[in-house]
This record gives structure tokens, sequence and C-alpha cells, in this order.
């Protein structure tokens, strides 16, 4: 039990490593957080259209120019958080429901195989599939890191072109000023962004 809490505490801690900004080389030309917050305020093209996919989406943007904004709606590291224990999860709860039935049909089919050649008593073989299969998850993780930071950007710029309106109610505390001071009163908070 103590290995693989260290093991998920590990994966955590790569994948909050993975979505760290750090200076990007692309297109031979070094950017850092200032030009990457930059390419973030850019205008884009006014003909983005709305519901695009994943596949369409990574020819687009660049995964390595992501910048972390309070609107997000996709986190990077609990996407790759989750693709650590179910290969494939991370990408579903992005909204690549079918990538992550790729991958999580890759795993089931490496566990598959690896039963029937123990069964068969290929011990060499047994490691041959258990290595890809561990290779498969990594992909999946870091694969669930980068749909989720794909899809921030695509949302980003539907934001900035006026397609996404965000309506959030959330708990908060007033305070009135009555006779005898001010009094404090609890209440809900309708924040609309469009």
């Amino acid at each position: 039990m103590k290995n693989i809490i260290l093991l998920s505490a590990a994966i955590f801690l790569f994948c909050a490593a993975a979505s760290a900004q750090e200076p990007v080389i692309f297109n031979n030309q070094s950017y850092g957080y200032d030009q990457a917050q930059t390419y973030a305020q850019q205008p884009v093209s006014p003909m983005l259209p709305l519901d695009m996919k994943y596949k369409e989406l990574k020819k687009i943007y660049n995964y390595r120019m992501y910048v972390p904004t309070l609107y997000d709606r996709h986190s990077p590291a609990w996407s790759g958080v989750a693709s650590f224990f179910i290969p494939g999860l991370g990408q579903m709860v992005n909204g690549s429901v079918g990538r992550g039935f790729a991958w999580l049909g890759g795993s089931v089919a490496c566990s598959i195989a690896s039963g029937v050649a123990m069964e068969a008593g290929a011990d060499g073989l047994v490691l041959a599939i258990g290595a890809g299969a561990l290779a498969l998850n990594i992909c999946s993780i870091v694969d669930a890191v980068r749909v989720a930071k794909v899809k921030n950007m695509y949302e980003a710029d539907l934001r900035r072109q006026g397609y996404v309106y965000d309506v959030d109610l959330y708990p908060s505390v007033n305070y009135v000023r009555t006779g005898s001071g001010l009094k404090p009163t609890a209440g809900m908070t309708l924040a609309l962004k469009f």
C-alpha cells in the first residue's frame, strides 16, 4: 500500500511538472512565460467554429504555448492523474471519449495478452507485454495532459470571440451597514461572463 501511495504521489508531481510553465522552443524561437502570455492575449481568427474535435484542434494549437488562466475548465494535472489510475479516463473527462476508449482498449488488450502469455508459460513474453502496458499507460498520461491544455486554449479563444458564456453561482458574505455598525450577511453571488 505504501508503494502505491508513493507511486501515486510521483505521478501527480510528474503531471504538475508537465503543466508548469517553462520556456518553450517553437519554430526556432524561445517563448517564455511573458511571451506566451502575449500569445494568449492575441486576437484569433473570427472563423473558429464551435465543437471542434481534438484531432482538428491539435493541428491549430501547440500545447507548449498553454498558459493557465482563471477560467480553464480542464485541469491538465488532474487529467494526468485520472489517466494514471484508468488509462483513457483523463481524455474522457476532457471530452475526447473516443480517444479515451482507444487508450482504455489498448490497456485491456495488454492485460488480456499478458494473461494468455502467463497461462502459456511464456515468461519473456509476459515481461515484454508488461513493459508495453507500462509504456502505454505513461503515453496515456502525457496525452491526457496535452488534451486538457489544447481544449483550454480552444475554449479561451472561443471566449475571446464571444461564443462562450460562463455562469457561476457561489456563496458569498457581504457586510451591510446598519445603525449599530457593519453586519455580515450570507448570500449567493451570480457571476456572468460573456
